[in-house]
C-alpha cells in the first residue's frame, strides 16, 4: 500500500521539482536578459561618453592651436619693438651732439632734456 502511495505521489514530486525547475530557469532567463540591457547602455554610455572626450581633444588642440599662433605674434610684435628701440637708441646716439636750440646753438641730450623740461 505504501509502495503505491508513493507512486501515486512520484508523479506530482516530479512534476513540482519541473516547476521549480522552470521557474528557476525563468527567473534566471530575466536576470540575464536584465544584465544584457545593462550591458548594452553601459556601451551605449561608454561610446558617449568616448565622443565627448574626442570632442573635447580636438577643441583643446585648437585651442592650443590658437593660444601658439597668439604666442609667436606676439614674440615677433616683441621683437619688432626691440629692433625699433635699439634703431632709435642707435639713431639718439648719432644725433647726440647734434641737438640745436631755437638760435641755433647745437646742444648735448641732456642739455636738451633740461632746457625742453625747463620751457
Amino acid at each position: 500500500m505504501n509502495l503505491i502511495l508513493e507512486l501515486i505521489n512520484f508523479p506530482q514530486d516530479k512534476d513540482q521539482l519541473q516547476i521549480k525547475s522552470y521557474q528557476k530557469i525563468k527567473n534566471n532567463s530575466h536576470s540575464i536578459t536584465q544584465k544584457d540591457h545593462t550591458i548594452k547602455e553601459l556601451r551605449f554610455q561608454n561610446e558617449q561618453l568616448h565622443k565627448s572626450k574626442q570632442q573635447i581633444i580636438e577643441t583643446l588642440t585648437q585651442e592650443l592651436e590658437i593660444e601658439r599662433t597668439n604666442r609667436r605674434k606676439l614674440q615677433q610684435e616683441n621683437d619688432d619693438l626691440e629692433s625699433a628701440l635699439s634703431n632709435i637708441m642707435v639713431t639718439m646716439k648719432m644725433n647726440y651732439s647734434t641737438n640745436v636750440k631755437s638760435d641755433g646753438k647745437i646742444i648735448k641730450d641732456q642739455e636738451f632734456i633740461t632746457s625742453k623740461s625747463i620751457e
